[in-house]
């Protein structure tokens, strides 16, 4: 189970999820990354860790970077540096955009589920007025 006074302990490239939980949301989180700046790969790495996914090796990151600019969700180009090597550079697509939101709006509604009462407690008008509130409250 999660717990945040262990999580804000956690070595530098530990995650503070499960590792199931990190497989099924690195691509939104990958999306979210980039979503107001492009940023390469160790960037992206780093941001994921910033956020609490921990820091993914490149052989689990740079595929998954692949297939999301082979779907048309990102966009490369190799980008020249003042010093050493050159370094490809992933930037949002109104594409990656309309998935993003949408994948956000799916793990709200996941969320929400989570933090309900069984229906079996609850009148069925009761859950969704239950639920519509929580996501206002949270897209706000």
């Amino acid at each position: 189970m999660f717990d945040a006074n262990k999580s804000a302990h956690r070595t530098a490239d530990a995650a503070c999820w499960p590792a199931l939980w990190i497989r099924a949301a690195m691509r939104t989180a990958i999306l979210q990354t980039v979503e107001h700046e492009p940023l390469h790969g160790y960037g992206i790495a780093l941001a994921l860790e910033a956020d609490g996914f921990g820091r993914p090796k490149g052989g689990s990151l740079y595929p998954i970077l692949d297939e999301l600019t082979e779907g048309g969700w990102l966009t490369s180009q190799w980008e020249e540096a003042s010093s050493g090597p050159g370094r490809k550079v992933y930037a949002l697509t109104d594409a990656g955009q309309s998935r993003l939101r949408g994948e956000r709006e799916q793990w709200n509604a996941l969320a929400v589920a989570l933090h309900a009462a069984p229906a079996a407690e609850k009148a069925p008008e009761t859950a969704r007025k239950d639920q519509a509130s929580w996501l206002a409250a949270i897209n706000h």
